[in-house]
């Protein structure tokens, strides 16, 4: 029995004993992994990375958020589904002092609207424009543009009844004739998005090296910390730790010099640019810009090894009469509330000039954040500040927001800006107002302001927007305005006019009479409509 009883006693201990461990394991892991989130354990470099990371992080969730949604929504429609749209045009002024001539243009403008009426199907590659001058309410001239796949009209009904046809696989015939500068085909606006997208998988490894390159570059001898720290942000003061990473001219010209040939010699970034430079090529090639000029991959890559050399040779005539400091306010949550760059360049003519830049970010809740940026240049003649400031905060069921710019330098103020947009969450209504003051001691004074409205409506699928800007100078004697109105309505077919063998010319296929018949036509046409309509303007030039 006493011995049963030992070996009991033994067993016991034993697993007392594997339990304390545990739980002391448990409890020193938990301690340090407590103290390295309060910083014990980590590094001011450390601390610095982890930082740029969440807050660059949090910051693209902000943006994708609250903007991404909202204008995808705005562009997918255009791209995806057939649109017709229907845009006034007006402008007026009241200006005193005029030349009879500028009186009479003033006139013309009062009366006048400009009503712009289109149809796309991008999926289906048909469009159709018809573009209508009114005065005093009534149509004075129109012309009508149209493609149905590789065929496009153009057309003034009003002045002549048959319409132009330009066969788009014909250019080399439309090329004899002296005509050039048309597309060779439809290029649709998602052509466009596809020839600049660029995929996760693409991407995500190239910025995955560059972020290692940056934390290999960085020495935690560059790192100074101060944990009691605070910094004061719109007159408001946080604390926050501050960690400085400074760079001696030396450090700072190898890191400028090491990214440089880094991102000139890296073969899949490089040939993910050019990719994308031959997409964009082609696609103007095939909207019939003329004058193209296309680089080879080789020439490309030469003039990028000019552009690193040049740089580079740059880079070694940099001079600083100080060290290069990137200073950080980072809080308890790891997000940098504000980074300043600070640097020196001695000038011989001009005297010191100092850079800095400084960005603050306040996210005060979610969808919430206050944004200011600065930048200035300090004791030299060609001296400036740029000053720029939005709050984004939740209004209702949306998110108004407020912005200020700023551009000065020692002895004036060059341009003045400032404005509010709230964006709706739940039905995409955008709105905003801006006022805008530049200045010129050569030129005059002067404002631009106005408002500008987007309301979609689901109900009936439309969307309406609105735009008005006012302008005015000091040298000039009163006001413009100019009204733009426009109505989308999505999902409808696009109704083209029928297009018939009496209502088209084929001008590839016309012979050398032919079309010296037909400009002979187009031009009695116009002279005659010349006549009629002649007397609709003679009283605004009276």
């Amino acid at each position: 029995m006493e011995t049963r009883v030992e070996r009991y006693s033994k067993k016991r201990t034993n697993r007392t004993v594997l339990i304390l461990v545990v739980v002391v394991l448990v409890l020193a892991a938990s301690a340090f992994f407590a103290y390295a989130r309060l910083d014990v354990f980590k590094s001011p470099k450390m601390i610095y990375l982890e930082s740029e990371y969440k807050t660059l992080k949090n910051t693209s969730d902000l943006v994708s958020d609250t903007y991404g949604e909202y204008f995808a929504g705005l562009i997918r429609p255009y791209t995806e589904e057939s649109v017709h749209s229907t845009m006034e045009v007006s402008a007026s002024a009241e200006l005193e002092g005029l030349m009879p001539q500028e009186q009479q243009i003033l006139n013309l403008l009062k009366e006048g609207k400009l009503v712009i009426e289109s149809q796309a199907d991008q999926a289906n590659k048909k469009q159709y424009a018809k573009t209508t001058l009114l005065l005093q309410e009534e149509p004075l001239i129109d012309l009508e543009f149209a493609v149905d796949q590789d065929k496009m009209y153009v057309g003034a009904p009003m002045i002549y009844p048959k319409y132009a046809l330009f066969d788009l696989t014909q250019s080399q015939k439309l090329e004899e004739k002296g005509i050039t500068g048309l597309p060779t085909r439809y290029v649709t606006y998602q052509d466009w998005v596809d020839a600049i997208k660029v995929s996760d998988e693409e991407w995500k490894p190239i910025l995955n090296d560059y972020a290692k390159w940056y934390k290999d570059q960085l020495k935690d001898s560059q790192f100074t910390m101060n944990k009691e720290s605070s910094v004061e942000i719109d007159g408001q003061t946080y604390e926050a730790r501050n960690i400085t990473l400074t760079f001696t001219e030396e450090e700072w010209k190898q890191f400028l010099t090491s990214f440089t040939e880094t991102w000139t010699s890296d073969e899949r970034l490089l040939s993910l640019l050019y990719s994308r430079y031959e997409n964009v090529h082609k696609l103007l090639e095939d909207s019939g810009v003329e004058g193209l000029t296309k680089m080879t991959e080789a020439e490309w890559k030469e003039n990028i090894a000019t552009l690193r050399s040049d740089t580079i040779a740059e880079i070694e005539g940099i001079e600083l009469a100080d060290d290069v400091k990137i200073v950080m306010y980072i809080d308890g949550s790891d997000r940098i509330l504000s980074r300043q760059f600070f640097a020196t360049i001695p000038d011989n003519q001009k005297g010191e000039q100092a850079i800095e830049l400084r960005i603050d970010t306040v996210e005060k809740g979610k969808d919430e954040v206050d944004l200011w940026l600065s930048l200035s240049t300090k004791g030299a003649e060609d001296a400036f500040t740029i000053l720029y400031d939005e709050h984004l905060a939740p209004v209702e069921t949306g998110k108004k927001g407020t912005f200020n710019l700023e551009l000065k330098d020692q002895t004036r103020t060059y341009l003045k800006s400032d404005g509010d947009i709230l964006l709706e969450d739940e039905t995409g209504k955008l709105e905003s107002t801006f006022n805008l003051e530049f200045f010129d001691e050569f030129q005059g004074n002067g404002t631009l302001s106005g408002d500008i409205s987007i309301i979609p409506n689901q109900a009936d699928n439309t969307r309406e927007s609105q735009v008005h800007l006012v302008m005015a100078s000091n040298d000039l004697p009163g006001q413009i305005e100019l009204d733009l109105k426009q109505k989308d309505t999505f999902d409808k077919p696009v109704e083209l006019p029928e297009f018939t063998a009496d209502n088209t010319v084929d001008i590839a296929a016309l012979t050398p009479e032919e079309s010296m018949m037909f400009q002979q036509e187009i031009t009695q046409a116009a002279f005659i409509f010349y006549q009629q309509n002649m007397g609709k303007l003679l009283p605004l030039f009276q």
